[in-house]
């Protein structure tokens, strides 16, 4: 397998995306979802897109949004993370640059199943509300999908556990774990994270 690609999500600050870029961040997460601390409004967002288009993929989180305002954000992101209860019929004109977001019930191995069309997943486990938990979980429990698609494991991670989360899986999705606030990346910890994931290689 080869090595575990890494999402450094809630991105809002050009110098945090440019940092992430430098360190190895192989995807850039960008925040549309009002309700979260760390929403960009476009023109933001058009400014770390600037600042970093072509040396990273990068994604906008979106939650329930209409149509007209995905159609806006996917003219600056070459992938769309659908992390609300959006359907497959929902999700269908961007069904190949989607993301879906998986928070499956132990009885409920596969809910991948429903969505046979997207670029890949994000597994997380199950909370109230939207967006992530920011709680480190038995990484190791994961029930991925029974897909050949790209699958991030999200919740929590940081440097301490970012060993644990990256062992077997495609991807991991880092926010709250290397922020010194909600929206505002810590040097230190991106460092430090991205040195423990050398050293697990």
């Amino acid at each position: 397998m080869s090595r575990t690609r890494v999402k450094i999500c809630g991105v809002t600050r050009v110098e945090d995306a440019e940092l992430a870029v430098e360190l190895g961040a192989d995807f850039l997460g960008l925040n549309f979802y009002p309700a979260s601390p760390r929403c960009l409004d476009l023109a933001t967002a058009r400014r770390i897109v600037d600042a970093v288009v072509g040396r990273v993929r990068l994604v906008g989180v979106t939650v329930n949004a209409g149509a007209r305002r995905i159609e806006e954000i996917s003219s600056l992101v070459e992938l769309i993370q659908f992390h609300g209860e959006e359907s497959a019929e929902a999700m269908r004109p961007w069904a190949k640059r989607a993301i879906k977001v998986l928070r499956p019930e132990a009885r409920e191995a596969q809910p991948a199943a429903r969505y046979p069309d997207v670029w890949g997943f994000l597994l997380e486990p199950r909370r109230p509300g939207h967006g992530g938990s920011g709680q480190p979980w038995d990484y190791g429990s994961a029930v991925l999908p029974a897909t050949d698609r790209p699958t991030f494991v999200a919740g929590g991670i940081d440097p301490h556990n970012v060993r644990a989360a990256a062992a077997g899986v495609w991807g991991i999705d880092v926010c709250s774990g290397v922020e010194s606030k909600p929206g505002v990346k810590d040097a230190r910890l991106m460092k430090r994270l991205f040195s423990e994931l050398r050293t697990a290689s």
